[in-house]
C-alpha cells in the first residue's frame, strides 16, 4: 500500500535477515508475521544485506553546507593572492583536493568570498577567443 511508510529500526531489519539465514524451518510469511514487515520490505532488506552487508544505508552528507572554517578561508585567501584571476570552480577543486572527501557547493564559495571582502570573482570562462573569465558581482 503506497503511503503506508513507517520507520523500521535496524535491529528489526537485522532480525529479518538473521531469521531468513539461520531458520530454514520458518517460511517468509512466518518471518513477516513475527517482525511485522511487508513482503516488499522483507525483500528489500534481504537484497540490501546481500549486496552491502548492511541492513540500512545512511546518507554520507546530511543537512545544508556549513560555513568554511578559518583554516579553509585562509587557504582560499592564499590561493587568491597567488593567482588573482583564479576561477570560482578552480578554488572549489583546490579546496576539495586539500581536504579529501570534502564536498562543497559553489554558493558556499560565493558567500565565503563575500565575507573575505571580495566583491568580484571570476566565475566562468567566456566564449571569447582571449579565454578570459567573466566576473560576477557578489551580493
Amino acid at each position: 500500500m503506497p503511503g503506508n511508510r513507517r520507520h523500521i529500526p535496524d535491529d528489526v531489519k537485522m532480525l529479518v535477515v538473521q531469521l531468513s539465514e539461520t531458520r530454514p524451518d520458518l517460511s517468509q510469511e512466518d518471518i513477516r508475521e513475527m517482525t511485522g514487515v511487508a513482503p516488499s520490505t522483507q525483500s528489500r532488506i534481504c537484497a540490501l544485506y546481500k549486496r552491502t552487508g548492511k541492513v540500512s544505508v545512511k546518507p554520507e552528507v546530511c543537512g545544508r553546507p556549513t560555513k568554511l572554517k578559518e583554516g579553509d578561508m585562509a587557504f582560499l585567501g592564499e590561493c587568491i593572492r597567488e593567482t588573482p584571476n583564479i576561477m570560482l570552480k578552480e578554488l572549489k577543486v583546490k579546496l576539495e583536493q586539500r581536504k579529501e572527501g570534502m564536498w562543497t557547493h559553489l554558493t558556499l564559495f560565493r558567500a565565503s568570498a563575500f565575507s573575505m571582502g571580495l566583491r568580484r570573482i571570476k566565475s566562468m570562462a567566456s566564449a571569447s577567443p582571449s579565454g578570459e573569465g567573466s566576473s560576477t558581482i557578489l551580493k
